[in-house]
């Protein structure tokens, strides 16, 4: 079953913030913010408590940078390529590739 809230903002002219609290959440790859008053929020919180516990925690797949050496992406892209991994010449390299060189790199 489906259910349909409705949220509204503090800022709306009709209705002044106090207390109010920036609540940010991502949907659809998506972020957002908004500012709720503290019924809105209870409200919001109300309606995610019905779909929080079936959902899964994640942990940011970001790689964290080890060094600032700018050659460090042609260092991996090289070394990529001699492994016979596909890697573009330009953007962002996928993490799985940076955590297979950094494997590489790690001493056993």
């Amino acid at each position: 079953m489906i259910k349909i809230a409705e949220i509204r903002t503090c800022d709306m002219p009709h209705d002044k913030p106090r207390n109010g609290e920036t609540v940010r959440f991502d949907i659809d790859s998506r972020k957002y913010e908004l500012e709720l008053c503290p019924k809105d929020k209870r409200d919001l919180t109300r309606v995610m408590d019905e779909f929080i516990p079936h959902a899964r925690k994640v942990v940011s797949d970001r790689v964290p940078h080890r060094s600032r050496d700018r050659n460090r992406p042609v260092d991996i892209r090289a070394w990529a390529r001699a492994s016979g991994l596909t890697v573009n010449a330009h953007g962002r390299i996928p993490v799985h590739i940076v955590r297979q060189y950094e494997a590489r790199e790690t001493p056993a």
